[in-house]
């Protein structure tokens, strides 16, 4: 009796020695973990947004787009939680790119690729379907609509992907480390709890 009497004392001791916040402690910061984990990973989110919004305006006007893009991507594959949800396209730059090589051909004049461009241009259209449109907009204003205008572009180069990671070591990824840790301790504080209970129990 005694000896149960002192297992049962050493039981509790050891359990209050590594218990050291209680459950409902650990269940108000395992709240807040998941309150900033969520705020983090919200402003990853925004910020990608944010640079991408600026490749567009860079890709419509033509100015400093391989510095934006690189600011997109450099950012995408180092935070979580900021997949494109599409690629971005790059239809501005394509035109552009397009028309030039229309001049340089020296097959159509520069306001019948203008006219063309003007009647197909669309934001909401990829690239490459804007460049058909124009193809075939300039071929029938010449009278070939069964030629070809000899002008390929790599579309590849005009439409950008990147990959986000699962995890990155920035403030979201760390608030989310601490939201699991915080949960497991919790889970495990709870399940000793009544394994203890249920030992002391057992014992009488």
């Amino acid at each position: 009796m005694i000896s149960k009497t002192i297992d049962k004392a050493k039981l509790n001791h050891w359990f209050r020695k590594i218990k050291f916040f209680k459950d409902w402690q650990l269940a108000i910061l395992l709240i807040i973990s998941i309150f900033l984990a969520g705020w983090a990973l919200r402003q990853n989110n925004l910020r990608m947004v944010e640079l991408r919004q600026q490749v567009i305006e860079a890709d419509e006007s033509g100015e400093m787009l391989q510095e934006k893009l690189t600011d997109l991507g450099d950012y995408v594959i180092a935070h979580m939680n900021t997949k494109l949800d599409v690629p971005v396209e790059l239809p501005n730059t394509y035109n552009r790119d397009f028309n030039q090589a229309l001049k340089e051909s020296g097959r159509v004049s520069t306001s019948v690729s203008l006219e063309a461009e003007e009647k197909c241009t669309d934001a909401s259209t990829p690239s490459t379907l804007q460049a058909e449109c124009i193809q075939r907009e300039i071929l029938e204003s010449v009278g070939d609509t069964g030629g070809s205008l000899d002008v390929y572009l790599p579309t590849e180069l005009y439409s950008h992907n990147f990959a986000s990671p699962v995890w990155s070591p920035d403030l979201a990824g760390f608030m989310v480390l601490l939201t699991i840790g915080l949960s497991l301790l919790l889970i495990s504080s709870v399940v000793a709890e009544k394994v203890v209970k249920f030992t002391l129990r057992s014992q009488r």
